[in-house]
């Protein structure tokens, strides 16, 4: 194809359009000016700048002989699905869709098909070249598939979730730009998954499920999207919402998008043909349901620490952080271990979800920034312990849901509430890592600082021997005081 005109690819790296070409390229192909390499995965994913999957001409960019290495719109979310997708269909881009512009698993790339470049010569001394890795076990495999397709999730796309001959098309809510887009690719209705205390706060009939599926008479739009995933409880813009128990197909869709740590509400639309030529045909990751319960066992694990060493801290210069890295890929939870506490007694301890508001900046609202530097000083002061830094932000919603719910503490809901209008728990963490540093460190007894009792009850049931538990309380201000009588009267914690 000539040097200067863009392409649509329409093939992620990896090359998921299952045919084979082992044989090369047809002559068709070449006067097409395509591209095909045959490999999966990983390998496939090194030879991005090289060879590429590529189809429909777009527009010749004039005087651009060096273009950038993508060219895109910055569109999210099926509404810029609903665009590329009536341009693979019927050749002509809707420019109705234009503000939501293309979608993000089809997007534009010069072509460099017909570019010959040199192979580099392989390192004769790379270390990671030189040992062939394992099998992966099903484990492993389980952490792969959903973890790929988590990614693509929070990056606004579409999976397509399988149980035996059963699919259905997924998507996050809060990425989606018009959900009729999932109608235009499958020609079934959407329905909106949300949880029963999200359906409770829209004065919508639960019947008792913990899922609850959502469709309209007349489809849904994205205003019915808005109201059904948003901050309010006005659903005078939902018409005809018809409410039933979700299936269970249904709830574990919603439970991949809680995976990716995006809002409780999912689009799902069910499949009609078959799912793996439905997801090879739109390049999307296929995902067996079979998979999660895995996933859900190795994403509690954590792999050995990754990195230990001193950082001196204001008023506990003798100081230790260690990082141990997550399994499924989040972020790393940081042992700070303080002085030289002795393993052969109960050491004085504290977990301490990270909250970047009230650590980092010193909000008003919470005080955790209190009990952070409280417990330094604390261990400090007794000689020596540790503090587990706990990547939870939000009681383990995030950063983007915790401001989410700040607006609705704003509104008059308290911190309990304001969790459970957006579709979560009151408290969305687990403490199997912490107990698992824990037992990596060498302390199997501790003293646990904490107001918390369920901190005390899920350290034990994790296997840690709870010596006794040290109040950790602060005074409160102006700013925090429902805050804290609300975590006292409806969560149990002891001031």
């Amino acid at each position: 194809m000539p040097d200067g005109k863009h392409v649509r690819r329409i093939f992620r790296p990896g090359n998921r359009c299952g045919v084979d070409f082992s044989n090369g390229p047809t002559p068709g192909d070449q006067r097409q000016g395509r591209s095909l390499d045959c490999r999966r995965g990983v390998d496939a994913l090194r030879l991005l700048d090289s060879r590429l999957d590529i189809a429909f001409p777009r527009r010749t960019v004039a005087k651009e002989p060096f273009p950038k290495p993508y060219v895109r719109n910055h569109s999210r979310g099926a509404g810029g699905l609903l665009a590329a997708d009536s341009y693979l269909i019927t050749g002509e881009y809707n420019r109705s869709h234009h503000a939501g512009g293309l979608d993000p698993f089809l997007r534009q790339r010069p072509n460099m098909a017909s570019e010959k470049r040199p192979r580099k010569k392989a390192r004769m001394n790379a270390p990671f070249e030189t040992n062939i890795a394992p099998q992966p076990n099903a484990q492993d495999a389980s952490l792969t598939a959903v973890g790929r397709c988590i990614g693509d999730l929070r990056r606004g796309m579409a999976i397509v979730l399988r149980d035996g001959p059963d699919a259905m098309l997924v998507t996050a809510a809060e990425s989606c730009v018009d959900p009729r887009a999932l109608t235009m690719l499958t020609d079934t209705a959407v329905a909106c998954l949300i949880t029963a205390s999200r359906a409770g706060a829209l004065d919508l009939d639960t019947h008792d499920a913990p899922v609850v599926a959502i469709e309209a008479r007349g489809g849904l739009d994205r205003e019915a999207i808005g109201t059904i995933i948003g901050e309010t409880l006005d659903s005078s813009q939902l018409a005809e919402p018809v409410a039933k128990p979700a299936t269970p197909m249904q709830r574990t869709a919603l439970e991949v998008v809680k995976l990716a740590r995006l809002l409780p509400a999912a689009l799902t639309s069910p499949i009609n043909s078959d799912a793996t030529e439905f997801a090879k045909r739109y390049n999307l990751l296929a995902l067996d349901i079979a998979n999660i319960p895995e996933y859900r066992g190795a994403a509690g694990a954590l792999m050995d620490y990754t990195i230990d060493t001193v950082v001196p801290l204001e008023g506990a210069e003798q100081t230790r952080m260690i990082a141990f890295r997550p399994a499924d890929g989040g972020k790393a939870h940081v042992a700070i271990v303080i002085g030289d506490p002795d393993e052969n007694s109960p050491v004085l301890a504290r977990l301490h979800s990270e909250c970047f508001t009230g650590d980092l900046f010193g909000s008003l609202r919470c005080d955790c920034g209190d009990q952070l530097r409280g417990a330094v000083a604390a261990i400090e002061k007794a000689g020596g312990g540790v503090l587990l830094y706990l990547a939870q932000e939000g009681r383990g919603i995030g950063l983007v849901n915790k401001l989410r719910a700040y607006k609705l503490q704003d509104d008059g809901f308290d911190t309990i509430d304001a969790n459970e209008q957006l579709g979560f728990d009151a408290d969305e963490r687990v403490y199997a890592p912490a107990a698992m540093m824990l037992r990596r460190l060498g302390f199997t007894c501790i003293q646990l600082m904490t107001n918390n009792p369920d901190k005390v009850a899920a350290l034990e049931a994790q296997g840690i021997e709870i010596e006794n538990r040290v109040a950790h309380a602060f005074p409160s201000n102006q700013h925090n005081e429902q805050y804290l009588q609300a975590k006292a009267t409806r969560s149990g914690h002891l001031f």
